[in-house]
């Protein structure tokens, strides 16, 4: 059941990281409510809370407003990508990479830096997947961001796990979760632990972790982006079209492995059960 909030006042939101699970304006004062939000601030004498991404109420609530909502922005995808959508959305990046090599390879002169900044970006597609795969999961479900919070958010974690609890139960406006979501795209996915630890493991409760021999591709990407593509010999790292293709097909049968996974995950199932 969704919590809905009364706001005495309008409603603007000045920001693209907002969603709320229902909204509307022109409400009288529900009765024998207890959430309700006072405006602290005006637009044109109209008393209204004003949402942006350092001030705002919690996005798992839905805010009936006394007399206006007003919106400037859509709301940023992830909010309302499916799991289907993070997959599709790797899928599409991967073979974007795959006729980048395909289709300019020409010149001998240049050919290994496209294929080095190729690698980059089919890494860099299955990094975006496993943080899309932590958003979705984690601004669907409660108990699941607060587990986010504690794992991403690190020294500052306990405080603003305290800051959102406050959020959920006195309906402060606060940035606490917009700071969960900075953090987690912050963070770095190139890493098999921290895929199967701290995602996998952690967040969609799988038991059973996946095996995964791609840890030579994530040294490889280390390598080209903070050695400038030199070895530790000082030599340039150097691919051929089938060697380097695939290695983008081992990274895109570990995202395959991931996706299997996640959305038949127990977690997944119930979000699906409860938005039908």
């Amino acid at each position: 059941m969704k919590e809905i909030v009364y706001v005495n006042g309008g409603v603007v939101i000045l920001t693209p990281f907002f969603r709320n699970l229902d909204a509307g304006a022109r409400f009288g004062m529900p009765s024998e409510v207890n959430n309700i939000i006072e405006p602290d601030e005006e637009i044109e004498g109209q008393p209204c809370i004003i949402i942006t991404e350092k001030k705002a109420p919690s996005f798992f609530k839905g805010y009936y407003a006394k007399t206006f909502f007003s919106t400037k922005y859509c709301i940023a995808s992830f909010f309302s990508s499916s799991i289907e959508d993070c997959f599709s959305d790797f899928e599409h990046r991967i073979e974007d990479v795959r006729n980048l090599i395909r289709k300019n390879d020409v010149s001998k002169e240049t050919r290994q830096v496209l294929y080095r900044l190729s690698l980059v970006a089919a890494v860099a597609a299955l990094d975006t997947y496993i943080s899309d795969l932590v958003l979705f999961v984690s601004t669907n479900d409660r108990k699941t961001f607060l587990n986010t919070a504690q794992k991403f958010c690190h020294i500052k974690a306990a405080n603003i796990v305290a800051r959102i609890e406050q959020m959920w139960n006195d309906n402060t406006l606060d940035s606490a979760e917009q700071e969960v979501i900075d953090s987690v795209l912050k963070t770095s996915y190139s890493n098999i632990k921290r895929i199967n630890e701290y995602v996998l493991k952690n967040l969609y409760g799988l038991k059973n972790l996946p095996s995964f021999s791609i840890d030579d591709i994530f040294r490889l990407r280390h390598l080209i982006v903070h050695r400038s593509g030199k070895q530790k010999n000082g030599e340039d790292i150097c691919f051929n079209k089938n060697e380097l293709l695939s290695k983008i097909e081992r990274l895109e049968s570990a995202a395959s492995t991931i996706n299997n996974l996640v959305k038949n995950s127990e977690i997944v199932k119930h979000l699906n059960q409860y938005k039908s």
